[in-house]
């Protein structure tokens, strides 16, 4: 497994985020949590890309990103992470239920190093944009929760 995280931040703040890749469960598990700057944004996907190359080629595998306590320190910090995960999504056979938000945004999907992801879930603390992405772009292989625990279960229930 590959772990990338930091502690300490400014203001009190606690921030952290990391990746990791779990091949037991065949999960790739990424959080952002508290504020977050651009060069935090940097180094976590720089450990998000290190992580997804322990996925094995030829595989299925789940994903769980976690933004609960994610704050962007500004614009900047905000526009560098929002498209990491539908992208990462997009290159490995799932079309992002964020995608549906923006039909006139083509997203092409495709299936890289022959890595698909069979299932996605997406954790975030503002309770009313999380209910309304689970109304409106929860499906079989992909939800959206507030709570990172449930987000887990609902994951470990789906199976490769």
């Amino acid at each position: 497994m590959l772990l990338h995280n930091f502690g300490d931040c400014m203001n009190g703040f606690k921030t952290q985020y990391y990746t990791l890749w779990d091949p037991e469960k065949s999960i790739l598990i990424t959080r952002l949590r508290g504020l977050i700057s651009v060069n935090d944004v940097r180094s976590w996907i720089q450990g998000f890309e290190q992580a997804a190359k322990l996925i094995p080629s030829n595989s299925g595998f789940k994903l769980l990103s976690d933004l609960h306590g994610f704050t962007a320190e500004n614009v900047e910090a905000h526009k560098a992470m929002r498209t990491i995960i539908p992208l990462f999504l997009s290159q490995h056979g799932m079309k992002p239920g964020f995608a549906r938000l923006f039909p006139e945004v083509p997203v092409t999907v495709v299936t890289l190093e022959a890595k698909r992801c069979v299932a996605s879930a997406h954790v975030h603390h503002d309770v009313t944009k999380i209910t309304k992405y689970h109304t409106e772009l929860s499906t079989a292989s992909e939800d959206f929760f507030t709570d990172s625990d449930a987000a887990e279960k609902w994951l470990n229930a789906i199976h490769l």
